[in-house]
């Protein structure tokens, strides 16, 4: 898979247009890619990060939806962007 791929992923899942386990095998299953593992870690964790309304079955709040565009987006550019982006979402 190409890095437009992912990030149609990320955009579909966010969009509600992801298939039933389109999103699961994303995030679960590791990849030979240091970088696309540690964009799958940190989408796997924006449930926790940004919790949504359990009761509504939303993953995320709009915050959290908002950064897995972010993400999706950097990493769609290059490794450089993706690590840059993430490097300052940790400092906050």
């Amino acid at each position: 898979m190409k890095r437009a791929d992912y990030k149609k992923i990320i955009y579909d899942f966010v969009e509600g247009k992801a298939g039933p386990w389109e999103w699961d095998d994303f995030i679960s299953i590791e990849s030979r890619d240091d970088i696309l593992n540690l964009l799958r870690e940190y989408c796997s964790n924006v449930q926790l990060l940004y919790p949504g309304n359990q009761e509504l079955g939303e993953y995320c709040d709009s915050l959290g939806a908002m950064k897995l565009i972010e993400a999706g987006d950097a990493y769609g550019k290059n490794d450089e962007s993706f690590e840059t982006w993430l490097a300052h979402q940790e400092k906050r």
